[in-house]
């Protein structure tokens, strides 16, 4: 390689080389609502959309049951509600869904379980779930609107 095209190679290699660049954002999604329902979509491998968290902290909780004589609503989320340990119960519809809305809750997470005629369940439809508890827990996430 003669010197001028060593010369045109180190110019080609030194536009290459970084540039100072201004501070970054983290990697961090800020606007993380995962139970938020945006974009009208179900969860993945659900068949409703549960539990649905609006704007002004209301939620509603869906499950289809058609065989069920009784859901209610229990876990930690109740202290939320300001119902203690009182479960609350859901409204059946004619196509076997029931349906519970709630609210406002503050922003927080809250753990929950449904009680489907005395069984304890996690929300089926609900993708955030824990399981140190057997049988396993849903989580509900209610954003305010500041960072927390």
């Amino acid at each position: 390689m003669n010197k001028r095209h060593l010369m045109a190679a180190l110019a080609i290699f030194a536009s290459l080389a970084p540039m100072p660049a201004p501070g970054q954002q983290s990697h961090v999604n800020l606007d993380w609502r995962p139970q938020k329902n945006t974009e009208n979509l179900l969860p993945f491998t659900a068949t409703l959309n549960s539990p649905e968290v609006r704007d002004d902290g209301t939620v509603t909780f869906r499950l289809k049951a058609p065989a069920a004589r009784e859901v209610l609503l229990t876990g930690a989320v109740l202290t939320g509600l300001g119902k203690g340990n009182k479960p609350v119960p859901f409204t059946r519809s004619d196509d076997g869904v029931w349906t519970l809305t709630v609210g406002p809750l503050p922003p927080d997470m809250y753990q929950y379980h449904f009680l489907v005629d005395g069984v304890r369940v996690a929300d089926p439809n609900n993708t955030i779930a824990g399981s140190t508890a057997m049988p396993p827990f849903s989580t509900l996430v209610v954003h305010g609107s500041a960072p927390a």
